[in-house]
């Protein structure tokens, strides 16, 4: 995959960020919207912003990857 991402990047990397893939290889992470990771620090996200998203991942146990990028806007 590609690094779709450019400008401040934040990393959720705290040990319960990281997780496994379910059956469905699906992974989801609740986030609290006040303590998003961007640059060396944490920001809260506004109504009306609208955020990128991907993940990285282990690919085979072997490799790294990276998902798709997603673009999320916030109400």
């Amino acid at each position: 995959g590609n690094l779709c991402l450019g400008g401040q990047i934040g990393r959720y990397s705290l040990p319960a960020q990281s997780q496994q893939a379910d059956a469905a290889c699906s992974v989801s992470l609740v986030l609290d919207l006040c303590l998003t990771p961007q640059g060396p620090g944490l920001i809260a996200i506004g109504a009306g912003e609208s955020w990128n998203f991907q993940a990285w991942f282990r690919d085979g146990g072997f490799g790294a990857n990276l998902t798709d990028g997603i673009e999320i806007d916030f109400d």
